[in-house]
């Protein structure tokens, strides 16, 4: 069976500010620190996202970077549109402070 999927960069359509298309046979790569995955989905969530990027929930912080300085914190449970100019994503270790996360 032929796969007629589109593959959709998000980090190159956002930076360039193009409308990214909606499709449903649209894959979309996303980028995560400096990896970059293939999704199925236009919607993912937090918890997802650092899953993909085979971190763990307890021990990450999911940050989306929809350019210009623009960072906003993905809380676990947050959908993210993708086709809603994400540029990239950024995984950060939680830091403890007296043992406990902040």
């Amino acid at each position: 069976m032929k796969d007629n999927s589109i593959i959709i960069d998000i980090e190159e359509y956002a930076r360039s500010k193009k409308q990214i298309p909606i499709g449903i046979n649209n894959k979309y790569k996303i980028k995560v620190n400096r990896e970059y995955y293939i999704v199925d989905s236009r919607f993912q969530t937090g918890a997802e996202i650092l899953s993909l990027a085979g971190k763990d929930v307890n021990t990450h912080h999911l940050n989306a970077d929809y350019g210009s300085g623009n960072v906003q914190p993905v809380k676990q449970n947050d959908k993210i549109d993708f086709v809603q100019g994400v540029v990239k994503f950024m995984a950060t270790p939680v830091q403890a402070v007296n043992g406990n996360a902040i």
